[in-house]
């Protein structure tokens, strides 16, 4: 990547902690996890030039762990995910960047558990919450679209024999 790729990027996402939070092979330990959200942040940052108001960091969501086999050792649990998510915020303010909280806004769902198809990944209900999330910060970073050709009611009332005038 260099600064070229980043010339008209409004936005730059980092979404990492749940794969992380594992207590298997997955695994990063949790300072090598800071560490690693921090260096992006400052390559993105120093090294390309990307603007601290363009980036932002999304924190694991919560790990329903009734859905993993309880015959098998538990690979994720719900209070290991939670230290990642909280030092994924504490990162984002160290570092001047956004976060988007996406643990505690699910959390805080009566029914979060729904929202993950098997634990982890999100169903369509729970892709369409991270959507509503996520949708108001793509938004603050954009600015409005001009309107190149008029509005389709407008355009009805056009006089199609004739030159359109755009």
């Amino acid at each position: 990547m260099n600064p070229e790729d980043l010339k008209n990027c409004a936005l730059f996402t980092i979404w990492l902690g749940a794969n992380d939070a594992s207590l298997a092979e997955q695994k990063v330990e949790l300072p090598e996890y800071r560490n690693n959200l921090s260096q992006m942040i400052t390559y993105l940052s120093s090294d390309l030039g990307l603007s601290s108001e363009r980036i932002v960091l999304i924190n694991p969501p919560p790990i329903d762990e009734t859905k993993e086999d309880p015959d098998k050792p538990k690979i994720r649990t719900l209070e290991n995910t939670r230290l990642y998510a909280k030092a994924c915020i504490e990162v984002a303010k160290a570092n001047g960047v956004e976060c988007v909280d996406m643990f505690n806004a699910l959390l805080n769902q009566e029914d979060w558990q729904s929202y993950l198809i098997d634990g982890l990944h999100f169903c369509r209900k729970g892709s369409n919450f991270v959507t509503e999330r996520l949708i108001p910060v793509v938004e603050s970073r954009l600015s409005p679209c001009a309107m190149i050709f008029p509005h389709w009611v407008e355009a009805l009332k056009l006089d199609l024999r004739k030159p359109i005038p755009w």
